[in-house]
C-alpha cells in the first residue's frame, strides 16, 4: 500500500485462525496497530465467539470444556487432550438442534487460544464439528441430515462440503 507521501506500509495478518475455518480475519495496517492488537489478544481482551455445525448434537444444552491439549507426538500437526498439556478452556451454548439432536449449531466461546481448541473439545465431549476430518468423520453436511423426509432419498450435492467452523466476531473488551 502507499501513502500520498510516498512512505510505505505493510499491511498484515493478526491472528490467523485453522486454515479451514471461515470468518473474521484480522488485520494491522501498521506496526502500532500490530502492537495494540497483540497485547489485546495476549492478555486475552478480546473476546471471540464462533459458530459450528456439530454432529450430533451434545447432551447438554450449555456447559464448560475445561481439558488441557498437547501436541499429539503420534499424528504431526494434531492436539490431544493430555493431562500435561497446556490449560484449555471452552463455553458453548446449543442454539439449535435437527433431527432429534442428530445435528447442531452451536456458539463456541473459547476462553484459551489454543491450535485447534474448538475442534478437540466438541471432539471430547462427543460433540465433533462437521466435515472435520482430523477429530471427526469428516462427513459433510446433508440435506438428509436436518430435514426427516429426506432421510434415505438422494438429496443431490452436499449443503456443506467443509468444516462446519465460523469465526462470528471478535470483541474487544
Amino acid at each position: 500500500m502507499e501513502r500520498g507521501d510516498d512512505s510505505r506500509t505493510q499491511t498484515t495478518w493478526q491472528r490467523r485462525r485453522d486454515r479451514d475455518t471461515s470468518g473474521i480475519v484480522l488485520f494491522a495496517k501498521d506496526s502500532e496497530s500490530l502492537a495494540a492488537f497483540t497485547a489485546l489478544f495476549e492478555t486475552r481482551e478480546v473476546v471471540k465467539s464462533y459458530s459450528a455445525i456439530v454432529r450430533p448434537a451434545p447432551r447438554q444444552t450449555s456447559g464448560v470444556i475445561d481439558r488441557p491439549l498437547d501436541a499429539d507426538p503420534r499424528r504431526p500437526g494434531r492436539m490431544r487432550i493430555a493431562v500435561s498439556g497446556k490449560p484449555s478452556r471452552t463455553e458453548w451454548e446449543l442454539v439449535e438442534a435437527w433431527r432429534s439432536g442428530a445435528v447442531a449449531l452451536i456458539d463456541v466461546h473459547p476462553l484459551t487460544g489454543r491450535t485447534h481448541q474448538i475442534r478437540v473439545h466438541l471432539a471430547a465431549i462427543g460433540a465433533p464439528v462437521v466435515g472435520d476430518a482430523w477429530y471427526g468423520d469428516g462427513l459433510p453436511l446433508r440435506l438428509s441430515d436436518v430435514k426427516r423426509r429426506f432421510r434415505g432419498v438422494d438429496d443431490g450435492p452436499p449443503l456443506l462440503d467443509r468444516l462446519a467452523l465460523h469465526v462470528a466476531e471478535q470483541i474487544a473488551d
